[in-house]
């Protein structure tokens, strides 16, 4: 079933987007963020890579801070998987953070550029203080650039589970 209109909550305040996550199956939306040096970094420069996208809301927010020390976690874990943190926030900001934090197995990109990318994904906030920037989401995506798993995260200050995420990436 696919996602529509959803609303999720950060403190108390609720974040709408009307845009529906990608659906398991579909192919991956292209795109082209800006990676930590500020360089290109499309979906084709992952082709014939595993990807899990952490989509969140800014660097800023601290339960977004935390799911990128998670992620971080999780991905010396998994070597067989690219694990890109994906915000609007300026790609020195996230480099410069993820050197004070020793976060090393992770990368990170924005869509400050290419703000297709959250109505191309399904996380366009469209109203109100955080309008423009994108709700959080865990997207899994195949070697073959093939959805495997999309789930909008509904409550910020909870816990992100990657479980099922990584889960989908392994063959059946």
């Amino acid at each position: 079933m696919r996602e529509l209109m959803s609303t999720v909550f950060y403190r108390g305040e609720p974040l709408n987007t009307s845009r529906e996550l990608p659906f398991v199956g579909d192919t991956a939306p292209f795109f082209t963020l800006a990676d930590k040096n500020i360089a290109d970094l499309s979906l084709d420069d992952l082709n014939g890579k595993n990807i899990i996208l952490n989509i969140f809301l800014s660097i800023h927010i601290p339960e977004c801070a935390q799911s990128i020390r998670d992620f971080n976690l999780i991905a010396a874990k998994n070597s067989n998987i690219i694990f890109l943190c994906v915000s609007a926030d300026l790609p020195l900001s996230m480099r410069e953070f993820c050197e004070r934090e020793g976060l090393d197995y992770i990368q990170t990109a924005s869509f400050f550029r290419n703000t297709n990318f959250t109505d191309d994904y399904g996380v366009s906030i469209d109203s109100g203080a955080f309008r423009g920037l994108s709700t959080p989401a865990i997207i899994s995506i195949n070697n073959n650039q093939e959805i495997c798993y999309s789930k909008r995260v509904t409550n910020i200050e909870a816990f992100y589970n990657y479980h099922d995420a990584i889960t989908s990436l392994k063959p059946r």
